[in-house]
């Protein structure tokens, strides 16, 4: 009689590839996320930025006041105190990641036009960082 061996299973180092190519399609999903995530934030940070910029803008118009210091926004007489509840009630600060996000004002002139507001960016494009060092 002549027996004829079926061997149908998978050899251990065909699993091995196997393991390895997931692996790698896993470890590349992963980066591509965290990068979508970053940019995600970065953009939240920009436009929370300039709705505060706007609103100081809107503030000084109405009502003559504009930001006394310089520095985080919850200093005292600093841009919470301007803007008076108007980043909390409107939800703008809850929408961020990190609701105490360190944010920087700078007044760079006299008038209201002339101040910069700096938050903190995982991944800045060089026209974030252009515009950074032209403002200092």
């Amino acid at each position: 009689m002549n027996f004829v061996k079926n061997n149908r299973a998978f050899s251990i180092v065909e699993l091995l590839v196997v393991i390895v190519v997931i692996a790698i399609l896993a470890t590349i999903g992963f980066v591509a996320y965290n990068w979508v995530v970053d940019d995600a934030r970065d953009a939240q940070v920009k436009a929370f930025a300039n709705d505060v910029g706007k609103a100081l803008v809107a503030a000084y118009t109405r009502e003559d006041k504009k930001p006394e210091n310089g520095g985080y926004f919850s200093n005292s007489n600093g841009v919470d105190a301007t803007l008076s509840g108007y980043l909390d009630s409107r939800g703008k600060r809850s929408e961020l990641p990190n609701k105490n996000q360190p944010f920087r004002y700078y007044q760079c002139g006299s008038s209201i036009d002339g101040f910069a507001i700096y938050g903190i960016l995982n991944s800045p494009t060089s026209e974030d960082i252009s515009n950074m060092k032209s403002i200092k």
